[in-house]
């Protein structure tokens, strides 16, 4: 598994011998460059958890982030970052030439169910905390 943190991808030998996954990885370096890198990140949570309050399901909410439908739908042409167009992720004529298994084992729909839930706990633990914090500083 290889992250792409700009300027730099993240991967074991193996991985960078990996055509495909160095491309996808080198999108989201494209992606980062352009929004200034600190708004990518923004986006790219927000996108991830709008999706797994839609979707109740981590696998889904990743594969169907924004940022990750164009590098999962170009991964494979190893020229499309030549011919990227600028915040191409945000346009609808990206390519969709991938697809989300949707037969999975019983017991990793319930552990996706189960991550989901502890991210909306989480996120709503927090909020409800920082508007606490935020209510006793204007006191």
């Amino acid at each position: 598994m290889a992250m792409a943190i700009y300027p730099f991808v993240l991967a074991t030998k193996t991985e960078k011998e990996n055509k495909v996954l160095m491309n996808h990885e080198k999108i989201h370096l494209e992606q980062q460059k352009e929004m200034f890198v600190i708004p990518f990140y923004i986006l790219y949570l927000l996108s991830t958890y709008i999706n797994v309050y839609r979707y109740f399901n981590i696998n889904k909410a990743y594969r169907l982030n924004v940022f990750e439908i164009e590098a999962f739908g170009n991964e494979k042409d190893l020229s499309y970052i030549n011919q990227r167009k600028r915040f191409a992720m945000f346009k609808n004529n990206i390519r969709h030439n991938w697809h989300i298994s949707d037969v999975k084992s019983e017991r990793s729909q319930i552990t996706d169910r189960i991550g989901a839930a502890m991210i909306i706990l989480t996120t709503g633990l927090f909020g409800w905390i920082g508007f606490n914090i935020i209510k006793e500083m204007i006191k």
